[in-house]
């Protein structure tokens, strides 16, 4: 187990071909505390960022104030003659999460932080898929399965509601 002063490597993920491959784990742990799955030890920050989902200006308050809280710092540090992003502090694999939220906002902005389109749903997703072209959460794909077009089907020329 690492300790708060032990740093979490990022320079991995922003040197990747796939960088944000790199941060499917914490990017995962990440929707996990947006939709209130995992509550962590600043569930308030979280929430506050799921809130703002839509106003740039909030949102980007939201997830520094979640940094803060998180008490995350980014430090260099190097191995084996390599430079290294790193950064300590915080809860581990929450702060990690919040740092990869960071890291996904800077490389593409505010738009991946999304809410799933299927109708009820109410999950809100990052997306971190190289065009930013995502618009379902994890269990809802962008592409609706057949039985899905068919319940969606005009009936007698009206659209039906479920």
């Amino acid at each position: 187990m690492s300790s708060p002063a032990d740093p979490v490597p990022l320079g991995d993920w922003l040197t990747a071909r796939g960088p944000f491959r790199q941060l499917r784990s914490a990017l995962l742990d990440a929707e996990a505390h947006l939709n209130g799955h995992l509550t962590g030890t600043t569930p308030v920050q979280w929430h506050r960022l799921r809130a703002a989902f839509g106003d740039d200006a909030a949102a980007l308050t939201a997830l520094d104030d979640l940094l803060v809280a998180q008490q995350v710092r980014l430090r260099m540090t190097t191995a084996e003659g390599r430079w290294l992003l790193g950064a300590v502090g915080g809860a581990g694999r929450e702060s990690a999460a919040a740092v990869a939220i960071a890291v996904l906002s800077d490389a593409g902005g505010s738009g991946r932080l999304k809410g799933c389109r299927r109708g009820g749903c109410g999950q809100v997703f990052l997306d971190w898929t190289n065009g930013a072209q995502r618009s379902g959460c994890r269990l809802h794909p962008s592409r609706p399965t057949p039985d899905e077009v068919a319940l969606d089907a005009p009936v007698d020329g009206r659209l039906r509601l479920h």
